[in-house]
């Protein structure tokens, strides 16, 4: 008899019980959550709903095995447990995510302050058998009943919320908003959507030139991906591009966006349009795939188009989350190939000079931020004519984005910029479009002959 209450007790402890860290795990969560609701609506009183998410736990994973990682979860839950009270209930209940059930906040403020007590707590190095690790915390927090009914709603409600305060950044906290849902709902309509679109050949390209401001020669030309759907119009790259990259659909959007790139220009390279480059955005995601590298050889060697001919984009976003050395490796296999490589928005993110020193970028774009009103502003213009020297004296090509004042053009060419790319010169245009765009640019009086090129797309 003894033995059958053990192994019953060894069960019970198996179907509720976290393995990793002992804590309860969603199912013996949702029994509490349950009661608690039930009591809460008797009393009429507040219950409220933290779901905690560490930032790049995933990193640690990677970086130092999972035996670490179990061990980074001991530690964060040991950490969780010295600043709850007694009556809040803990659980792990996802990879990387932990969530609190507290009847013991009696308000938005209560629940405020136990979040941020939370987020203090693990701004602390945690000792790993490898190394010291600082990791950082979001938290979703849903307050019931006004926020859900039921414990499934609650828990749903409280990824929205937790997805939201992740997507504004590291240590950030957010209380769940009825649009929150509305929002969520459209990006998985997007998901849906932008899968078909790629599929059925909803998307297109538009193309932006850079010009030589003192030329007025074209220098590049910039591919600009848009999507014209059936029923809802155009849908703006600021709303289906973070769509993409959440859902990891951004790798065949990517994909798509250079292979018919790559066709476009050698359509114009045989229609006898001259130009110097035709430029791509990659997302990091891109950058990760093992045989990215592979991928951009086969599709130039497909539309038979010159490497150099082809210039690839990467945000400094590309090296964060990632090792040194397998960025470094890929750049150096792309460089390889033949291709131009373009650090584009140089300042705006994680900004580092060893980007530029040691790696095989050619080409250094300046954002809009820089550009934007610096005619006008002393500041602005020095640190901007800084960068401009910086890239200068590294050997770069650079490409100024943004400019759209007659004032913003002739400082940057006073600067000495090889192009500049922005609404004075011309707006993203269909292909057929851009030899027309680049000979108004130039001032010819005759129409360009877009015939062989109508052709040739």
């Amino acid at each position: 008899m003894a033995q059958v209450v053990d192994m019953r007790h060894r069960l019970e402890a198996l179907a509720y019980s976290d393995p990793v860290t002992g804590l309860f795990n969603r199912t013996r969560l949702e029994e509490v959550f349950t009661d608690e609701l039930t009591r809460s609506k008797q009393d009429s009183r507040q219950l409220w709903l933290l779901l905690i998410g560490i930032d790049d736990f995933k990193n640690v994973n990677d970086v130092y095995g999972h035996a670490s990682g179990d061990h980074l979860l001991k530690l964060v839950a040991e950490v969780l447990q010295g600043v709850l009270a007694e009556g809040d209930t803990l659980a792990r209940i996802n990879s990387d995510e932990f969530a609190v059930l507290s009847p013991v906040c009696k308000d938005t403020r209560g629940a405020a302050l136990l979040a941020q007590k939370i987020t203090d707590a693990m701004a602390r190095p945690f000792a790993l058998p490898q190394a010291s690790v600082f990791v950082s915390a979001c938290i979703g927090v849903v307050g019931l009943p006004t926020d859900a009914d039921t414990v499934p709603e609650a828990l749903r409600n409280a990824h929205i919320a937790l997805h939201k305060a992740k997507s504004t950044g590291r240590k950030q906290t957010q209380f769940f908003a009825a649009r929150f849902d509305v929002e969520a709902q459209r990006r998985m309509e997007l998901i849906h959507e932008l899968r078909k679109a790629i599929a059925n050949n909803q998307l297109l390209l538009h193309f932006q030139p850079q010009i030589n401001s003192r030329t007025r020669e074209v220098f590049g030309i910039e591919a600009l991906c848009r999507w014209q759907h059936p029923e809802q119009g155009m849908i703006t790259p600021g709303e289906f591009i973070p769509v993409a990259e959440e859902s990891g659909l951004i790798i065949e959007l990517g994909t798509w966006v250079l292979d018919n790139a790559c066709r476009t220009a050698k359509a114009w390279q045989n229609s006898g349009f001259i130009f110097r480059q035709i430029s791509v955005n990659l997302s990091p995601l891109q950058m990760r795939q093992p045989n990215f590298d592979r991928l951009v050889k086969s599709i130039l060697v497909m539309h038979s188009l010159p490497a150099h001919l082809l210039c690839l984009e990467v945000t400094e976003s590309v090296f964060i989350d990632q090792e040194a050395g397998r960025v470094r490796e890929m750049l150096q296999s792309l460089s390889a190939i033949g291709v131009c490589l373009s650090l584009d928005d140089f300042g705006t993110g994680y900004s580092s000079l060893g980007y530029l020193q040691g790696l095989p970028f050619q080409q250094l774009k300046i954002d809009r931020s820089f550009v934007a009103g610096a005619d006008s502003a002393p500041r602005k213009q020095k640190l901007l004519a800084g960068i401009v020297a910086l890239g200068q004296g590294l050997g770069l090509q650079i490409v100024a984005e943004g400019a759209e004042t007659a004032g913003e053009v002739a400082m940057i060419s006073e600067m000495g910029c090889e192009a500049v790319q922005g609404f004075y010169f011309s707006k993203p245009v269909p292909a057929l479009m851009v030899p027309i765009e680049v000979a108004r640019i130039r001032g010819a009086r005759e129409t360009a002959d877009v015939t062989p090129l109508r052709q040739a797309i």
